[in-house]
């Protein structure tokens, strides 16, 4: 064997074992963060339903049980809410670039959403629309990053979108449209919600951890995560998210190029 080829599969040897140590650090790296959110997040929703736990114990109105019972019920679910974006976050840092991408049915995964929400929007008197679902649209994607994506928008959109409505106005209802729609090389996944939508200077900031908007901050809903998700999954899939303020209200889009050989920009607006 010559020196020249020895040479090489030393080098190629040499690579391969950086690349496994670099995975494996970036995977330890991703558990202690995964272990430090989890540790500082849950600490004030669990300490608030034991809290309310002891008081409802404490009491002897079987009123007053029932009221802190539903207390405690919306407490757990703003809990597993936390520890499923947690969950989103730590597999997003340790997946990085690694996944594969292949052609996905944008409208497919389109469609299971309006069935997944159809019963929140009926809880939460949400009038709960699709456009463009009907025609059959592939983008190039990863489709468990893509519906977290898609999950997340819808999710903001719930949340949000219907605490700036005036009841007082019938007009106003709150509503939340989901449209797919086709321009040029690219796909364009849209959320639409009645609200108010964001003041430019929050735009930037909410893309990070544990940033809320002021309705967010007020009204005591989520924990900041939900928009940092989305940019850092949109990132691994090379997609932009766009935002724009329309007449209807507040509208966030997914921008996904059609096939894997579509390298035009994806716009802006």
């Amino acid at each position: 064997i010559s020196n020249q080829t020895q040479t090489h599969d030393l080098h190629t040897l040499t690579e391969a074992t950086n690349a496994l140590l670099q995975r494996i650090r970036a995977g330890i790296e991703a558990q202690k963060n995964f272990a430090g959110n989890v540790a500082h997040e849950l600490r004030t929703p669990l300490a608030g339903i034991r809290s309310l736990a002891s008081f409802g114990l404490s009491q002897d109105d079987s009123a007053l049980w029932q009221q802190q019972l539903h207390a405690i019920l919306k407490s757990e679910q703003r809990a597993s809410h936390l520890i499923d974006q947690l969950l989103d976050l730590a597999y997003a840092e340790e997946a990085g670039n690694r996944l594969s991408m292949h052609g996905v049915r944008v409208d497919i995964l389109a469609q299971e959403a309006m069935l997944k929400f159809a019963v929140r929007a009926d809880h939460e008197n949400v009038l709960w629309e699709a456009r463009g679902l009907e025609t059959p649209t592939t983008a190039w994607a990863h489709e468990q990053l893509l519906c977290c994506i898609l999950d997340n928008l819808i999710d903001n959109a719930f949340r949000y979108g219907k605490s700036t409505v005036a009841k007082t106005d019938t007009a106003s209802e709150h509503r939340v449209v989901l449209s797919l729609e086709e321009k040029s090389a690219h796909v364009w996944l849209s959320v639409t919600d009645s609200g108010h939508g964001l003041p430019q200077d929050w735009q930037d900031n909410l893309a990070r951890r544990w940033q809320q908007g002021r309705l967010g901050q007020a009204l005591g809903l989520g924990s900041g995560l939900g928009l940092a998700i989305i940019t850092q999954y949109s990132q691994i899939l090379r997609a932009r998210i766009v935002y724009q303020q329309t007449p209807f209200g507040a509208k966030m889009s997914v921008v996904l190029a059609k096939t894997a050989l579509a390298d035009t920009p994806a716009p802006s607006v």
